[in-house]
């Protein structure tokens, strides 16, 4: 690195992804890091009756991301979403919303409650982008209750 500063070049910080590793979120928050890409790499724990939104280039997330009170979790970008570990909302009502402009992979399990009552999750794509759910769970986290009560809808956005 020293070298290639030394000839003029320095790396774009565009090109060096954010990493958010474990934190806890007490109350309503919005963390937009522009147009660089974000690694949601530890445990984003929910404590509060409140909403947390992220807005990046791309986003990744390989930690949990956990709430066991009523919360709402936005995952904005203009490119890709990757959702590689846990997503459980579980208070009610909770809700969830992955907007992408770029392609939607989902590796992980998603758990949130499916009725409007309870709250709701929503996957969005562009029209011309694949959306991939491939280990998309809907499990529910409540004794005695069927899977049919928690979901997830995943569309992609109509063309203009």
């Amino acid at each position: 690195m020293r070298a290639a500063r030394a000839r003029g070049w320095v790396p774009s910080v565009a090109l060096v992804p954010c990493v958010v590793h474990s934190i806890t979120v007490a109350t309503t928050c919005n963390l937009d890091f522009g147009s660089r890409a974000l690694v949601l790499a530890g445990r984003i724990l929910l404590v509060g009756n409140g909403n947390v939104g992220f807005s990046a280039g791309s986003i990744r997330q390989d930690g949990d991301i956990v709430s066991k009170v009523p919360t709402g979790v936005g995952l904005g970008s203009a490119n890709d979403v990757t959702l590689n570990g846990k997503i459980s909302l579980l208070g009610i009502p909770s809700a969830l919303g992955v907007f992408a402009g770029g392609d939607v992979d989902v590796n992980g399990t998603v758990r949130v409650p499916s009725s409007p009552q309870q709250g709701f999750g929503e996957v969005l794509s562009a029209p011309d982008r694949r959306v991939a759910a491939t280990a998309l769970a809907a499990r529910s986290p409540f004794p005695g209750r069927s899977s049919r009560t928690l979901g997830v809808s995943i569309s992609k956005l109509p063309n203009k």
